[in-house]
């Protein structure tokens, strides 16, 4: 895999070098850069008949993942640890289950092996143990989902993992939470036809939404362009968008004559923008590859606009062939100092 520029060996043993250098190199466009519509528009024009035919395959999937706010894993008995960045390497089963409401499906992806690097805030005596749990729990279980023609990934649920209580229950919540980083990267709207050369708008992707208990909100836009190149299809993404976190949190507070108000809370609001390419097969209309980069920061009018955390969030995704199995590698802790004794955190592009 490449995200940095250089020719490398990818994990099966392929060698992938020149498709994701210049996959890389688009990837990184400035809107500036983008190749506008305009005379250039072709007479090529693709119609694909099984919009879903992606939802029955088996895929690889790198992705990392730096926290405005750490995400709290949960173990079963009373140990948990604070996360400020993760990797996750992960192999994903899809089928399609059963068709739903509209022109929509329900797609179940097992999960048949997954590797995490975990940053946490603060090492502490039992994070080892909470993540082995966590790794226990995550193999074998399914990510549920609700996808549409076009391309969405309207909602995303994890089964397969018991819950008896409430510290079991925000226990998978925030797993799913975790996942999703893992997952919504699939959400690519796509036209039923598509011409070379068009540039079609993607409204709220699913893909701008923040890890919160409490759900995030706002708007963003994905300006996505067609071209050919080595046989394939590529889809240039560039996008930007306003999400706040914490959507919902109020308190309650007792006025000067005794009644009792409820207050919202201000929210954070976070400035995000988006690049990205993905590979289609021009035979089938599926989608092979995508690489991604999310990164964002609290906007001037945040109460939290002095605080300079980033989130951001990048990887890639691509179709295993039958057979391929690649190594997601161990789970453990890293660092991204030189502290704890543990292993130093090392970038996806490097």
């Amino acid at each position: 895999m490449n995200l940095g520029g250089r020719t490398t060996t990818d994990r099966d043993g392929t060698e992938g070098g020149d498709m994701w250098l210049t996959i890389a190199l688009l990837a990184g466009a400035s809107t500036a850069e983008a190749k506008p519509v305009g005379t250039e528009v072709s007479e090529q024009i693709y119609v694909f008949g099984d919009r879903f035919a992606r939802w029955e395959r088996r895929w690889w999937i790198e992705t990392e993942v730096f926290f405005l706010k750490p995400l709290t894993l949960l173990a079963e008995r009373n140990h948990e640890v604070a996360v400020q960045g993760v990797q996750i390497r992960a192999v994903y089963d899809c089928s399609k289950d059963w068709k739903i409401a509209g022109d929509n499906w329900e797609v179940s992806c097992k999960i048949e092996d997954i590797g995490l690097k975990v940053a946490p805030r603060i090492k502490t005596k039992h994070a080892d143990a909470v993540l082995a749990e966590i790794d226990e729990k995550l193999t074998g279980a399914t990510l549920q989902l609700q996808v549409g023609a076009s391309g969405q990934v309207a909602n995303v649920d994890l089964e397969g993992i018991e819950h008896r209580n409430e510290r079991t229950r925000q226990a998978l919540e925030n797993m799913r939470q975790l996942m999703g980083r893992a997952i919504l990267p699939f959400h690519l709207k796509q036209p039923k036809v598509l011409q070379e050369g068009m540039r079609w708008e993607e409204y709220n992707s699913h893909l701008f939404a923040l890890p919160s208990v409490t759900a995030s909100t706002g708007s963003s836009v994905i300006a996505h362009y067609l071209n050919s190149f080595s046989g394939m299809l590529l889809v240039q993404s560039i996008g930007k968008g306003t999400i706040g976190s914490d959507v919902g949190a109020d308190r309650t507070y007792v006025d000067g004559d005794g009644g009792t108000r409820i207050e919202s809370m201000p929210t954070d609001m976070i400035e995000m923008k988006m690049d990205g390419v993905a590979v289609y097969d021009p035979k089938d209309g599926v989608l092979t590859e995508r690489v991604w980069s999310i990164s964002g920061g609290y906007s001037a009018s945040s109460p939290s606009a002095l605080n300079n955390a980033t989130y951001w969030n990048a990887g890639s995704l691509k179709m295993l062939a039958p057979g391929q199995r690649p190594d997601v590698g161990t789970t453990e802790l890293v660092t991204f100092g030189n502290h704890d004794g543990l292993e130093r955190w090392k970038p996806l592009a490097d």
